[in-house]
């Protein structure tokens, strides 16, 4: 792994954020995923709906100047009202304990992640079904306990595509919110730093401390 000081990083590598929302629904707040500032947030709302009935999803569709090339990782913090991300760490332990300690007693807050190439899909990753648990796509958390996804596909692309759905077995008409608060990729970087500064991930064989910046 390539060590720079702060002087370096910061001559060398600039974050570089989505500019337009390309597409969204049930987000309030949505500018706030595009403002370059990661303490603020939009909202995206997801409700089960009675009996499935009415359910809907809430999304937001960010979109960077340009195309980035292929292998190219974006970094999209994000927050979720039920206790989520931290399984999620685990792989597929995240996705056991999500789904028994979720659809079991409370049902489920899901979550999707699409990189997209204009209209066309070229990554999707889910929670539901260890979508976080790969070197393409996983859940970083910081020193600050903030937690990011990381995806790096494997084909161009100059979208990203958050869903938030709520899937409740009792069907009361309840609403799941998850917070997006920006993504963005490193350009000038030598492509070994992780853009988040002592970040660590597991992906189910072990521990991985990640530093950068």
């Amino acid at each position: 792994m390539l060590i720079l000081n702060n002087e370096e990083a910061k001559a060398q590598s600039v974050k570089v954020y989505p500019t337009v929302i390309s597409g969204q629904a049930q987000v309030t707040a949505p500018n706030n995923a595009t403002d370059g500032n990661l303490t603020t947030s939009a909202t995206l709302t997801a409700n089960s709906g009675v009996l499935g009935v009415g359910a809907t999803t809430g999304y937001i569709e960010l979109e960077y100047p340009t195309t980035l090339p292929a292998n190219t990782t974006s970094y999209i913090k994000i927050t979720t009202q039920e206790n989520l991300l931290s399984p999620l760490l685990g792989g597929s332990l995240g996705n056991l304990l999500s789904t028994v300690l979720g659809t079991v007693l409370i049902g489920n807050q899901e979550f999707s992640v699409e990189a997209k190439n204009g209209t066309t899909t070229v990554q999707l990753n889910e929670s539901s079904n260890n979508g976080f648990s790969t070197v393409r796509s996983r859940i970083l958390v910081n020193a600050n306990n903030e937690y990011f996804i990381a995806i790096t596909p494997s084909l161009p692309y100059n979208r990203i595509r958050v869903t938030n759905r709520y899937l409740a077995l009792l069907g009361l008409a309840q609403d799941r919110t998850l917070q997006v608060y920006d993504a963005y990729y490193i350009s000038g970087s030598s492509g070994n730093d992780c853009g988040i500064a002592s970040a660590t991930a597991f992906d189910g064989s072990g521990l991985t401390w990640i530093s950068s910046m």
